[in-house]
């Protein structure tokens, strides 16, 4: 199996989740002032979850960056706002099909 896209895929969705809890506790919060290598997280986002990553080989993806800046932002403090417990849901992505769905698990 590929491991390297089995790590991008578990960091993207990590990324993603995080972002859009930020998003629900901190109005209109995008994380914007993370930098990884001089770039935001929405940039290695667009770069981690494009369909070259998703047809990758491992030494593409090892290579590329992406699991080492999706894991400094997801490994990142949250400032900005208080942190309290939200109700819990689930992301569900397809990073291939660039699909997501949200479920409540309360």
């Amino acid at each position: 199996s590929n491991q390297p896209y089995v790590s991008l895929v578990r960091q993207l969705t990590a990324a993603k989740l995080n972002l859009n809890a930020t998003a629900a506790l901190s109005s209109g919060g995008a994380c914007s002032t993370f930098q990884y290598n001089g770039m935001t997280i929405q940039q290695w986002i667009a770069i981690c979850d494009s369909t070259d990553m998703c047809n990758a080989n491992r030494a593409t993806i090892s290579g590329s960056g992406c699991i080492e800046a999706l894991n400094a932002f997801n490994n990142s403090v949250d400032v900005g706002f208080a942190q309290t417990p939200s109700k819990g849901f689930l992301v569900l992505i397809d990073e291939c099909n660039h699909t997501e769905a949200l479920r409540d698990f309360d």
